[in-house]
């Protein structure tokens, strides 16, 4: 339904771009992401699913290593095989040494929530060694890749993890809002915002991040002046410029769009850009092909979970607010890579007590403890 609607809004001229080229970046990882879950995750053998996610996570472990022995030589490669500052040839040159794409680098923050759980829930120590060096490994990696967005996203989801019990727990919850009040009236809420970007910013290993950085501490200090026509001062004030010219194209073509009357430097404020371009009807499959897999998935995982998978689920959609989504790893990442890990600490059950379906599913404990 989703690329039938992409190739209908080509054909009644909506679209700036050819629908080809949506469907390659876009229709194409959407669908086959949603594929390998139909495939692996629709009444899977539990034992099977643990060995093949934790290859998985071992790969992308390995990567994220990779990556970060290239970006320490050549701090700036990212972006270089992004813009292509270098031409083809340095692309090429940066790719042969192990140097990831944009999506790569903005999907590790969606797995960040899940790698936790996994770290907490099992008792063995070689997972726990292995979870551990792997969150470490994609932290490092997003540090380095000198993209702004996908380091603060990733930073918050490690802090909301790392909280998630206290979260759960009322008195715990209490304490810490009580804690956190008190503190916030000896030492202020932005002083202490200004010196956490501080800290970041004399830590941050590249100039373009630092200067963004930057710009969200005077943006926080001096107020934000945007207008849908005027010239922006900083990176904040461009993003949010970028919002007036979505918002206005949806004002004006709400039901079906036109990605031709909007500027294309929206496209970097992704799920905006998707409502621009497609409007209600066109956003609309999109939209219910998220909700079935959602409400498929809350059927199948137990409580604890949950609450880390819509942890992982808020990072990606977070991330679709202000910047671009694009690439293949971006969408396996929460469609089938962050609930594929549900099964690395599913307790498989005894001989003579196997459930069948989903209640097998929701019957687990976890098997790595």
């Amino acid at each position: 339904m989703y690329a039938l609607m992409v190739l209908v809004m080509d054909i009644l001229g909506h679209l700036k771009f050819s629908s080809s080229t949506w469907m390659t970046a876009q229709v194409r990882p959407f669908l086959v992401a949603l594929i390998l879950y139909q495939v692996f995750l629709v009444g899977p053998d539990p034992k099977q699913m643990q060995k093949m996610v934790l290859f998985i996570v071992a790969i992308i472990g390995i990567s994220c290593l990779i990556n970060i022995v290239g970006l320490m030589r050549n701090p700036l490669a990212v972006r270089f095989v992004v813009g292509g500052a270098e031409g083809a040839e340095g692309r090429d040159r940066f790719t042969r040494m192990g140097i990831s794409n944009y999506g790569f680098f903005s999907g590790l923050p969606t797995l960040l929530p899940v790698l936790f759980y996994s770290f907490r829930k099992t008792a063995q120590k070689k997972f726990k060694w292995l979870f551990g060096i792997v969150i470490f490994l994609v932290v490092w990696a997003v540090f380095l890749s000198a993209f702004t967005a996908p380091l603060l996203i990733a930073l918050m989801a490690l802090v909301l993890s790392i909280f998630g019990n206290v979260r759960s727990r009322r008195a715990y919850t209490f304490v810490l809002v009580a804690v956190v009040g008190l503190i916030s009236l000896i030492y202020p809420p932005q002083l202490a915002f200004n010196h956490a970007i501080d800290g970041l910013i004399s830590i941050t290993p590249t100039e373009a991040v630092r200067r963004r950085l930057n710009d969200i501490k005077l943006a926080s200090q001096e107020g934000i002046e945007v207008t849908s026509t005027g010239r922006t001062e900083t990176s904040v004030e461009q993003r949010l410029q970028r919002v007036f010219w979505n918002v206005e194209t949806v004002a004006r073509y709400p039901l079906f769009g036109s990605s031709k009357n909007t500027n294309p430097e929206a496209f970097h404020l992704f799920w905006l850009y998707f409502l621009a371009s497609f409007g209600f009807l066109g956003f609309l499959p999109f939209f219910l092909s998220w909700l079935t897999h959602i409400r498929r998935n809350k059927r199948v995982f137990d409580q604890d979970f949950w609450f880390y998978y819509v942890l992982s689920l808020l990072t990606f959609f977070t991330m679709g607010l202000i910047k671009s989504i694009t690439g293949w790893f971006m969408y396996l990442a929460p469609l089938f890579i962050v609930p594929a890990m549900y099964y690395l600490t599913y307790e498989i059950p005894e001989p003579g007590l196997e459930a069948t379906g989903e209640s097998a599913v929701q019957a687990s404990k976890g098997a790595l403890q």
